[in-house]
């Protein structure tokens, strides 16, 4: 097995740590969190998610959180790379409205969780993606999510990236 030399680390707290959250936590909230994880240092932020607010209530105001990522903080720190999840052709269309240079492709080990976020199979989801990053001018990287992630004990899923 080979190890690479360099991993990047996304930060996927300010979408993945708030999506599921009970009570709404407010965009100032959000703004907040996103420019401390941004002061400390961390050079890769996933600050959201252009999903449907109807599965994912929380992540309703991305839009308003990239813009002012856009007009503020990508000002302040302009190393850092803020990114959105999107989970489908729409996510990457809201993506784009936005301003995101980078965006992400999430590919689910589970196909539950696969559903989830993404209404389309994921074959159709990834033929999806692909017509529309080529009419588009960012940067695509891709990541798999490992559910369930302890630094203590490593999961034992079988993963397939697709790409």
């Amino acid at each position: 097995m080979t190890i690479p030399k360099r991993v990047r680390i996304v930060e996927v707290g300010p979408r993945d740590g708030l999506q599921n959250e009970k009570k709404t936590v407010g965009t100032n909230t959000k703004i907040q969190l996103i420019s401390q994880l941004a002061s400390a240092g961390l050079t890769n932020i996933e600050a959201g998610s252009f999903v449907s607010p109807k599965w994912v209530p929380q992540m309703a105001s991305s839009g308003e959180v990239f813009n002012i990522i856009s007009n503020t903080l990508q000002t302040a720190y302009p190393k850092i790379i803020f990114s959105a999840l999107t989970p489908n052709e729409i996510g990457v269309d809201r993506a784009i409205e936005h301003r995101l240079k980078k965006l992400p492709y999430l590919q689910p080990h589970q196909k539950a969780l696969a559903k989830k976020i993404s209404t389309a199979l994921l074959k159709k989801a990834l033929n999806g993606f692909i017509r529309s990053w080529q009419k588009l001018k960012v940067t695509i990287f891709a990541y798999a999510a490992m559910y369930p992630v302890s630094l203590a004990v490593p999961t034992k899923a079988t993963l397939t990236l697709c790409l």
